[in-house]
């Protein structure tokens, strides 16, 4: 089967939901879908934005999705971020998950990005940095976080 990456449709929300309900459980964090549906105009973009949401899609199905932006830093680097990707958990270990960091990747140089960073929850760090520094990624931050509302 193949495989086709796409933008966010609104008939995605649905199954992009389930997929976010999946991600927060793997990574134990509670999924507000009313936050989630409030955020819902972020996931459209049109070809000039610096923000997309690539969509995962076989024979019809919403498989996976994933988050792209980039913003100027105060250093003055152009820096791109991959976000919260996930695949259907009937769908993981075929290779969809790197296809799609490979699609986003692809965007993200098309935009003329200085450098690609992806944040990784420490509770799936050695897994995730297993997977990533296979595509060329290498750890060079830590990121703190102060949480005031869930």
């Amino acid at each position: 089967m193949t495989v086709i990456f796409r933008n966010y449709k609104e008939e995605d929300y649905e199954a992009t939901t389930e997929l976010m309900r999946q991600l927060s459980e793997a990574y134990k964090v509670k999924f507000d879908e009313e936050k989630w549906k409030k955020a819902s105009r972020l996931r459209y973009f049109s070809p000039d934005s610096r923000g997309q949401t690539i969509i995962a899609e076989e024979n019809g199905e919403v498989v996976g999705m994933g988050f792209i932006s980039a913003k100027l830093e105060s250093t003055g680097l152009y820096v791109g971020y991959l976000n919260d990707f996930v695949i259907r958990k009937d769908h993981i270990g075929r290779g969809i998950g790197r296809q799609m960091a490979l699609k986003a990747i692809e965007i993200l140089e098309s935009w003329k990005v200085n450098r690609i960073r992806i944040n990784i929850l420490m509770a799936v760090k050695d897994y995730m940095l297993s997977i990533v520094e296979k595509i060329g990624f290498r750890p060079t931050y830590i990121v703190a976080e102060k949480v005031y509302y869930e």
